[in-house]
């Protein structure tokens, strides 16, 4: 009877240690993989949609940040006669939030014509108002004041709303571009021309943002103090010119 060779058997246990060893490897590769995938969380990232909507006179328009078919603000661009004590053509630009937690950067009458590049996130002002102005225009018909425009986004053009609103009860920053255009002292033409939101909650998002680098104007992230700019324009309700107490109130209610 022959006995195996030597060398034959160490071949044999070579081969099998080899074998084990190289499962282990695999074994605690596939782990450490895992580990890290479990150990990494996913980054957020921020979602932007190009677009050319027109606001339209008198039919607000939805505008839903994450696209999931639920609105989140609504824009108004309402123009009209009021018939008064001179009588005036009106017309107001204004955004209301839809959802209670939905905010939009603003004062206490106007919304916030944001430039390039500023900061939107849990350090801003956002004041919880439920109708909020961007700008407003008239023409009075029988006066010789003959007619005004004012507020932030009056003849604007890439200017930015800041917005927070929720997605699963968590709060995310995002913001919408318009260029806002006046004629004949009331008459306004306003497009939506994009807008971008963060995925990742409670992270800072700044104006004009569509990667995860944030964007600058001439390399230089806008302060604070250029959040607030052109917020201070008198509200509808303290002219007395027109009498215009009802309008602001008025502009929200459906046709």
């Amino acid at each position: 009877m022959e006995r195996p060779s030597r060398c034959s058997s160490s071949e044999a246990i070579s081969k099998s240690i080899h074998k084990r060893l190289d499962l282990y490897a695999l074994a605690a590769c596939t782990g450490g993989v895992s580990l890290l995938a479990l150990s990494s969380p996913a980054e957020g990232e921020i979602v932007y949609t190009p677009t050319n909507q027109k606001i339209g006179f008198n039919h607000p328009f939805e505008l839903d940040l994450n696209n999931d078919g639920i609105g989140d603000f609504q824009i108004v661009n309402k123009h009209g006669y009021n018939i008064g004590r001179n009588g005036a053509f009106e017309g107001i630009l204004g955004v209301k939030p839809m959802l209670p937690p939905n905010r939009a950067v603003s004062s206490s009458h106007y919304a916030a014509a944001l430039p390039l590049g500023a900061s939107i996130g849990a350090a801003t002002r956002f004041p919880a108002n439920s109708d909020i102005l961007m700008a407003w225009g008239y023409y009075i018909v029988f006066s010789t004041q003959c007619c005004g425009s004012f507020g932030p986004w009056r003849n604007v053009e890439n200017r930015y709303l800041g917005i927070k609103f929720t997605i699963d009860g968590e709060t995310h920053y995002g913001w919408a571009r318009f260029n806002v255009k006046f004629s004949d002292g009331w008459f306004i033409a306003a497009k939506l021309t994009g807008y971008a939101y963060e995925t990742e909650a409670n992270k800072t998002i700044t104006a004009g943002q569509t990667t995860g680098t944030p964007s600058t104007k001439d390399g230089v992230p806008t302060s604070e103090l250029n959040v607030r700019e052109n917020l201070n324009a008198p509200p509808v309700n303290s002219l007395g010119v027109l009498a215009l107490g009802s309008v602001g109130r008025s502009i929200w209610r459906s046709e």
